[in-house]
């Protein structure tokens, strides 16, 4: 479920529009018209190489914004046929690597972050689908009640600079 926002601001002389959901935030000041922000983006392709390593079981965005830049992060929440997190972890790592992903950091807790030279402006992280709270995203209840979602992977992909 996609939830959309809208926050009309107004400070130090200048009306701050704010819109998520369209992946939009654009400034209104006095006299100056719109100004666009920038936009990042996961590849689309990126997003379908990822997803062709089990069932997509549901899938959301979430775009947080950062002074003038909006940052689109694709939450894909997968079944790999494994039988608990941490073999779906495993099993979804492997898979990734085959397609030329290479761990980037040492895991914290659960969680395994990747990148991939041919998507050099992604990061993706493998998590628990209980960490879908922090991330304020909207996945049917079906999903998170779902028998098998302790064995659901919650993979984040980020665009980066």
């Amino acid at each position: 479920m996609l939830r959309l926002w809208a926050i009309v601001l107004l400070a130090a002389g200048s009306l701050y529009l704010l819109v998520s959901g369209a992946a939009a935030v654009q400034r209104v000041a006095f006299g100056e018209g719109l100004l666009p922000l920038e936009t990042l983006e996961v590849e689309p392709d990126a997003v379908r190489e990822v997803s062709s390593i089990g069932t997509v079981v549901a899938q959301t965005t979430v775009d947080p914004f950062y002074e003038r830049t909006v940052q689109v992060s694709n939450i894909l929440i997968m079944d790999v046929g494994a039988s608990s997190f941490k073999e779906a972890s495993a099993t979804a790592r492997t898979a990734l690597e085959r397609h030329g992903w290479v761990k980037s950091a040492e895991p914290i807790t659960d969680h395994i972050s990747m990148e991939s030279p041919e998507w050099a402006f992604t990061s993706l992280s493998i998590a628990p689908i209980q960490d879908l709270a922090g991330w304020g995203a909207d996945v049917p209840d079906s999903v998170m009640e779902s028998p098998r979602a302790d064995a659901y992977v919650l993979i984040d992909m980020t665009p980066l600079q």
